[in-house]
């Protein structure tokens, strides 16, 4: 379709202000402010960058999918990860003070103090690999995004996304991105609400087929296990976390931002039900596109491009963000490097998002992908839960790191499970723990 020519200039007034609001970020900007935005973040700033984290173009082609397949039934996603926000705002307040006393600036950093040095090296690759492989799934789904709403194409909207990240993201580092996440994170919300609200009178939200329930138990808990899990084993949460003013402040803002996902999960499950209803045999995958292009007017779909520009952009600064963190704070210094701590963030944020961009344009498939990985770093649920009630030892959680997302990687190859692997991921780490307390003799 062929955009209106007010939303082209409506595209580039966004474009503008996520630059200015960089480059405003960047004046006497302070290595700490640069790095964690001098840990001084509001609960109403904290709740909305962790939403945008979340609620972003691979997301919402994710859930949308999710919801298009399973109806209603999506929102137990969603639920899970309201739930593992609440267990944060609960259990974070050991995590903030260390934070604070410490100077963490990662979640690496928490594991390079309490345990060892290679469980550190390896828990950063981790972080790294998973958060790189995300970087392609937002980049992936800008693409089929905007080339799906403006015609234009799947390569050029992946570029023009990347280039726009980076052109504030190495102006203002971490201040930018929060200040631009409380942006866009209100425009995606008043995109999703406004395109349900227009749409419910025309299409029929609850036809006949999937409801709330009709999964099973089994799918409904891996979607919970999957979506809390999620959270508790997110870095870019715990970078939230120490970045809070307060540990008050933090609980707050992990509490709200646990309201405003379920809120944002139900207008997404609609969009699904929506889509499904209109479009029977198109892919899930495809479903986002469909429901924007196919049940919009021109101008709404133009306008809806912009603000899908907001949901994109949000994940993929924080992604970035974290990924270049991991070189420059967890891998780089631990391996002999030394370098200013701006500087080669600056330069691991331009590296990061041209290799997200260059996987982008080699893989094109979302779901699968987005699965797999986050199934491989859900390793890391069972030792946090664990580690907030006992101690563990650094070879325990160092054999729970390595065993299981090579477990799950066999599991996938053998039987191409999605969703359930979830589950794989969650016991087998378990088990591992369980083996690795009892084999291995040496304290913390």
């Amino acid at each position: 379709m062929v955009l209106a020519a007010i939303s082209v200039y409506i595209v580039a007034l966004y474009f503008i202000i996520v630059f200015i609001i960089g480059y405003l970020s960047s004046r006497r900007e302070s290595r700490e402010g640069f790095l964690i935005g001098d840990r001084s973040l509001g609960h109403f700033s904290l709740a909305s960058t962790i939403c945008a984290g979340f609620i972003g173009g691979g997301f919402l082609v994710l859930f949308v999918g999710i919801a298009y397949t399973f109806g209603l039934s999506a929102i137990w996603l969603t639920a899970g990860q309201a739930l593992g926000l609440v267990f944060f705002a609960m259990f974070g307040k050991k995590i903030k003070e260390a934070a604070d006393e410490k100077k963490f600036y990662t979640l690496a950093d928490y594991f390079y103090d309490r345990y060892d040095r290679k469980t550190g090296l390896l828990l950063s690759a981790f972080v790294f690999l998973f958060f790189l492989a995300f970087i392609a799934v937002q980049f992936i789904a800008s693409g089929l995004i905007l080339s799906g709403i403006s015609g234009w194409s799947y390569g050029i909207s992946v570029l023009l996304v990347g280039a726009a990240i980076m052109s504030y993201m190495l102006l203002g580092g971490f201040k930018a991105v929060v200040k631009t996440d409380v942006f866009q994170f209100i425009s995606i919300a008043v995109l999703m609400a406004a395109i349900v609200f227009s749409l419910a009178g025309n299409v029929p939200l609850f036809p006949a087929g999937p409801e709330l329930f009709s999964i099973g138990a089994v799918k409904a808990l891996s979607f919970m296990i999957f979506g809390a899990f999620f959270v508790i084993i997110a870095a870019d949460v715990w970078q939230r976390a120490y970045a809070a003013k307060s540990v008050r402040v933090m609980r707050k803002g992990f509490l709200l931002a646990a309201v405003f996902m379920l809120a944002l999960g139900f207008l997404g499950s609609l969009l699904g039900i929506m889509a499904r209803s209109l479009y029977p045999s198109i892919t899930p995958e495809n479903a986002l596109v469909a429901s924007f292009s196919g049940l919009l007017s021109p101008f709404l779909a133009g306008l809806a491009l912009v603000l899908l520009f907001s949901a994109i952009m949000s994940t993929l600064d924080t992604l970035v963000f974290v990924a270049a963190m991991s070189v420059s704070n967890d891998l780089l210094p631990r391996l002999g490097r030394a370098f200013d701590a701006v500087r080669s963030t600056k330069a691991a944020i331009f590296i990061v998002c041209s290799l997200g961009v260059l996987i982008s344009l080699l893989v094109k498939s979302v779901i699968a992908f987005a699965f797999l990985f986050t199934a491989c770093m859900l390793a890391l649920a069972p030792i946090i839960i664990w580690m907030q009630f006992r101690p563990l030892k650094s070879n325990s959680v160092f054999f729970s790191l390595l065993a299981t997302p090579l477990s799950v990687l066999i599991v996938y190859f053998m039987t191409g499970l999605k969703e359930e692997l979830s589950l794989v991921s969650f016991f087998v780490s378990l088990i591992a723990l369980f083996l690795g307390q009892k084999i291995f003799k040496q304290p913390i």
